[in-house]
């Protein structure tokens, strides 16, 4: 597992392929292609590749005023932090 880290900004993680492991809140999410996850501002996360099938990712940083309007949009909260996406 990566250390803790906190973020400044909201981002969104796309996995593109394989699977690993995000930690937030003390509670652990499995990760796979096909899903995205949400980094909070200032939450301490940690997250993890998969040893046999590590995932390959890619991430956006988002700002301005419509980002909570964006996060709520897509139904993602500290305690449901990942929705799915066509790849």
């Amino acid at each position: 597992m990566c250390p803790e880290r906190f973020y400044p900004d909201h981002s969104l993680t796309f996995v593109l392929k394989g699977k690993g492991y995000y930690t937030i809140d003390g509670k652990t999410f499995p990760i796979q292609a096909g899903q995205c996850f949400a980094i909070f501002p200032d939450t301490p996360i940690s997250y993890i590749a998969d040893e046999k099938n590590p995932w390959e990712y890619i991430f956006a940083i988002i700002t301005g005023e419509d980002v909570l309007h964006l996060i709520d949009t897509l139904g993602l909260t500290r305690s449901a932090p990942a929705i799915s996406f066509k790849i």
